[in-house]
C-alpha cells in the first residue's frame, strides 16, 4: 500500500472519536476506501486489532465501519451470484458465513465437502436404480456422517461452518448441504420449496437438463420426493401431498415441481432475518432483507 494512502488512513482513524459531524464524513470515506480495496480493509482490520493505539470509542466505531464494509462486499457478491446461469449453493452459504462472522475458512469447508463427496461417490454405481442410489447417499450422509437437524437459538448456529463442525444444524441448512452434495455428484435431485420448508425431488435422468433451463419439471417426470430434514425420508407423489397438506394446504403440482437455487437461498435468508428480529437486531435484519430483495429482483 502506498505510504500516502497509509497516512490518509492513519489520519482518518485518529479522527474517529471526533464530533459527530466530522465522524460521519470520516466513516463515509473509510467505508468507500475499504469497499473498493481489499488491502485497505486489511489495514483497517489490523488497526482494529491493535487495541493499544485506539481508545474505546475509536475501536468501537472502527469495528462498525469494518462491519459495514463487509456487508457492502457481501451484498455486491450476492448481486453477482444471483445473475449467474447456475448459481452455486456452496458459494452462497460461504457468503452468508462471511456476513455473519466476517471471516470464513473456505478451504476447510471445501475439504470437508470433498471428503463426504468421495465417500458417497465410491459407493455409487451408474447401474443403480434411483431408490438404490438414494439409499446409498442417505446411508453415508445420515449413518456414517450422522448429520441431523437442530433448531438454532443464536445466529452462529445458522452458519454453515458451525453446522459442518457439529454435524447438526437448521433443517433448511441440512437440506441445502444435501442438495450441494447431490448436485456435485450430478444426481438428478433438485429443490422444492413448500412455504418455509425445503424438500427435494428425484427425477428421471432423461429430464436432467430441463431443470437447468426452467428450474422446474413436468410433474409426470418426477419419480419421488426426499425430505433431507427427516433423515432422507422418501415419499411418493401421493404421500408427499398427504404428508404436507395440513401444514401447506395450498400445495399443488406447480409447488411440487421444483424451484431455483436462488429460491433456496432466499428461504434460508428469511430464516436468518427472523432470528435477527427475534434478537431485536433491526440493523442486521434490514441488511438481510435487502440482500433478499436484490436476489428476488435478479431472479
Amino acid at each position: 500500500m502506498p505510504i500516502i494512502k497509509k497516512r490518509e488512513l492513519y489520519t482518518l482513524i485518529s479522527l474517529l472519536d471526533d464530533e459527530d459531524s466530522v465522524f460521519q464524513q470520516v466513516a463515509k470515506r473509510l467505508v468507500t476506501l475499504g469497499t473498493n480495496s481489499p488491502n485497505t480493509l486489511k489495514y483497517l482490520e489490523a488497526s482494529s486489532n491493535n487495541a493499544s493505539k485506539l481508545n474505546a470509542l475509536q475501536r468501537e466505531r472502527l469495528e462498525e465501519i469494518i462491519r459495514k464494509i463487509n456487508y457492502n462486499t457481501v451484498l455486491q457478491a450476492f448481486k453477482d451470484w444471483g445473475v449467474q446461469s447456475s448459481p452455486d449453493l456452496l458459494e452462497a452459504l460461504l457468503l452468508i458465513d462471511q456476513y455473519i462472522q466476517q471471516t470464513v475458512d473456505g478451504i476447510w469447508v471445501n475439504k470437508i465437502i470433498k471428503r463426504i463427496y468421495d465417500d458417497i461417490y465410491c459407493k455409487l454405481s451408474i447401474r443403480q436404480a434411483a431408490l438404490k442410489s438414494t439409499s446409498v447417499f442417505n446411508q453415508v450422509f445420515y449413518d456414517i456422517y450422522q448429520f441431523t437437524t437442530d433448531h438454532a437459538n443464536d445466529i452462529i448456529g445458522f452458519t454453515f461452518n458451525k453446522t459442518l463442525h457439529r454435524k447438526k444444524g437448521d433443517p433448511t441448512l441440512i437440506s441445502i448441504l444435501y442438495l450441494i452434495l447431490a448436485q456435485q455428484l450430478r444426481l438428478p435431485i433438485f429443490p422444492v420449496r413448500l412455504s418455509n420448508h425445503l424438500i427435494v425431488l428425484r427425477t428421471n435422468n432423461r429430464h436432467f437438463s430441463r431443470y437447468e433451463t426452467h428450474n422446474f419439471f413436468n410433474y409426470k417426470h418426477i419419480e419421488f420426493y426426499i425430505d433431507p430434514a427427516d433423515k432422507g425420508a422418501i415419499f411418493t407423489k401421493k404421500e408427499v401431498r398427504e404428508y404436507f397438506k395440513d401444514k401447506y394446504p395450498c400445495t399443488n403440482s406447480r409447488h411440487l415441481s421444483g424451484c431455483s437455487n436462488v429460491d433456496v437461498i432466499c428461504l434460508y435468508l428469511k430464516k436468518i432475518s427472523r432470528m435477527y428480529k427475534h434478537h431485536n437486531n433491526t440493523q442486521r435484519q434490514s441488511e438481510i432483507e435487502n440482500i433478499i430483495r436484490v436476489l428476488q429482483l435478479d431472479a
